[in-house]
This record gives C-alpha cells, structure tokens and sequence, in this order.
C-alpha cells in the first residue's frame, strides 16, 4: 500500500469520526443529556440539508478509507459546504487547540480552514490521478 493510500484513509476516517461525533452529540441533546447550544430549531429544510451533508461526508470518508475512486468528486462538492459550514477536515487539531487553551484569532483560524480543506482537494485530486495513470499503465504493460 502506497503512503498517499495511508494518508486518503486517514482522512476518510477523520470524515467518519467527525460525522460519528456530530451524531453522538445531536443524539446525546435530543435524549436531554447536556444538550450541546445549537441555537434555535432548526427548520424541516434545514435538517434535511444537514443530514444529507452528513451522509455525504460519511460516503465520502467511507470511500476514502475504501479507496474507492469513483467517489472522489465527493470531495471536490463538499469543498464549498465545508467553508460555509466552518466543517474542518482537521477538526481534532481545532479541539485540541481549544483544550489546551490556545487561543487564535479567527482570521487565522479561517486561514487554517480554507488551507487545510483546499490541500484536501488538491491531495484527492493527484492520489486519483496517480492512481488513474497507474490503471492504464497497467492495461498497456497487459496489451489490453
């Protein structure tokens, strides 16, 4: 298995984990433990976006970790839903930062967001085409 293989399943499990832990969190305030501040109620409309951006990023990280190019364009949409929804791909970084007390201004935190989801994209783009170039090195070396 190839380093870039490595990192394409790290990040899907990230998206799982993230999806797995929203989840937890949404399920622990609908049963009245600590419910964690969302704001108001949400709207049908709005719920049903969040779910499907949720079961969209689950796909993704699943065909992340399965190495499953075809579903690679995933990424590239989820791209704009994950900067207007302050979604970061390297979530555990954020909470650790704020566990420890660390404390960065938003302009550098927005930084880190749109640096980290745009590596995100670039990374799935070359690991597919790599792995595309592979494939047809591949077919020709067979004669296919």
């Amino acid at each position: 298995m190839k380093v870039s293989d490595r990192i394409a399943m790290s990040v899907g499990m990230l998206d799982i984990a993230y999806v797995a832990w929203t989840t937890f969190a949404i399920a622990r305030g609908a049963l009245g433990l600590k419910s964690p501040n969302f704001g108001a109620p949400f709207s049908e409309f709005e719920i049903v976006v969040n779910l499907c951006v949720y079961l969209a990023m689950a796909a993704c990280g699943a065909a992340l970790v399965l190495r499953c190019h075809s579903l690679s364009w995933l990424n590239y949409l989820l791209l704009p839903v994950r900067i207007l929804l302050v979604i970061p791909t390297l979530y555990p970084v954020f909470a650790l930062l704020t566990a420890l007390g660390v404390v960065i201004s938003i302009r550098h935190e927005l930084v880190l967001l749109l640096l980290s989801e745009f590596v995100r994209c670039i990374f799935v783009f070359l690991w597919d085409r790599t792995w595309r170039e592979r494939l047809n090195a591949t077919k020709g070396a067979r004669g296919i």
